[in-house]
């Protein structure tokens, strides 16, 4: 966090590049996790990484049930 330019973000998202997603609507970190994870399901994500990172996270998420 900088001190100069404070967020209000509940989560960030950052990769190598630095932030690439912030939740400052949420009001609790479920609700913030849901968002980040509608934000993983965006075109966006899967162009910037790649699909086999949505399929890794998929095969996770299958695997925790």
């Amino acid at each position: 966090m900088d001190d100069e330019s404070p967020s209000g973000a509940l989560l960030t998202v950052l990769d190598a590049g630095g932030m690439c997603w912030e939740d400052e609507d949420s009001s609790s970190v479920e609700e913030a996790l849901d968002q980040a994870e509608a934000y993983l399901r965006t075109k966006e994500f899967p162009e910037r990484f790649g699909k086999e990172v949505i399929r890794k996270i998929e095969a996770s998420k299958k695997s925790k049930k």
